[in-house]
């Protein structure tokens, strides 16, 4: 485990609010906001590409999803670079943006759940920009898998989740 994720370390790159790649060789770029074409910077995850391919990317409002396979092994990693909506009051677009990042992340780890060829394969990593504190509703939602309804808190803000919106947004 550990071995593997050191030879991880530093071969793959990922950013909020960026507009370069230096140092890296292989890269995908999404604009935060791809309907508004005048936003130059936005997320981004690159790679070496003598140590990683890409096998798949899926990119969304505020997030992005990226599959690497590791050049020597074939092992896979998911990667989710989000950057959360940062007005206090958007409560609840957070928790849609994660949801959605993880609802994708699970289709990459089931399509390497098949074979595991190292101990890192299959490895899903979640990153970025929440603009919350680490209890906050998006956050629970990672580490927990499930939206509590009702009101709910986040930086000072309450919002008042329905039950059905939070059982849409289970993993």
């Amino acid at each position: 485990g550990n071995e593997e994720l050191n030879e991880l370390l530093g071969s793959c790159l990922a950013s909020q609010e960026v507009d370069s790649t230096k140092g890296y060789d292989g890269f995908v770029f999404s604009p935060l906001l791809p309907n508004r074409k005048q936003d130059i910077v936005g997320l981004c995850v690159a790679w070496k590409t003598d140590r990683h391919r890409l096998v798949s990317c899926e990119t969304f409002r505020r997030g992005m999803v990226v599959q690497l396979a590791e050049q020597s092994t074939g092992a896979t990693v998911a990667i989710a670079n989000l950057h959360l909506p940062a007005k206090p009051s958007a409560v609840e677009g957070r928790l849609r943006s994660m949801a959605s990042a993880i609802r994708r992340i699970q289709t990459c780890e089931a399509t390497s759940a098949k074979r595991k060829r190292s101990a890192l394969d299959g490895l899903a990593v979640v990153l970025g920009d929440f603009n919350c504190g680490h209890n906050a509703p998006p956050v629970k939602l990672l580490k927990t898998g499930y939206s509590t309804y009702g009101s709910v808190r986040d930086r000072n803000y309450k919002a008042k989740i329905s039950k059905r919106v939070a059982s849409n947004m289970r993993h």
